[in-house]
């Protein structure tokens, strides 16, 4: 299986919606990965995922 894998912040609309406009899903989030007031702005990592193709078991 080939995903092609993106990550932006929550804060960064245009690049969610782009995302999501264009089939990317939502796999995954992380409080952890910013510093500074990141988290007390509520802003995270967002992962997302597309579907490239799925390879056959060999």
């Amino acid at each position: 299986m080939r995903r092609l894998v993106l990550e932006t912040q929550s804060s960064n609309f245009p690049a969610i919606s782009f995302y999501l406009k264009y089939g990317f899903e939502l796999t995954g989030f992380d409080t952890a990965c910013y510093t500074n007031r990141d988290i007390d702005n509520h802003e995270f990592r967002m992962e997302f995922h597309y579907l490239l193709y799925i390879g056959l078991a060999s």
